[in-house]
C-alpha cells in the first residue's frame, strides 16, 4: 500500500488554522483505523 501524501498545509493564520486542526484531527482518525481496523 502506497503512503499517504499531503498535498496542503495550512498556514497558522486565520482560518487555515481551523483547517489544520481538522487535518489532524482525521489523521489521527486514519491511524487509528490502520491500527485496530475491526472498530
Amino acid at each position: 500500500q502506497m503512503a499517504r501524501q499531503n498535498f496542503y498545509r495550512p498556514a497558522d493564520r486565520g482560518f487555515e488554522r481551523e483547517v489544520a486542526k481538522r487535518m489532524a484531527y482525521w489523521d489521527k482518525l486514519r491511524a487509528k483505523v490502520e491500527e485496530d481496523p475491526g472498530t
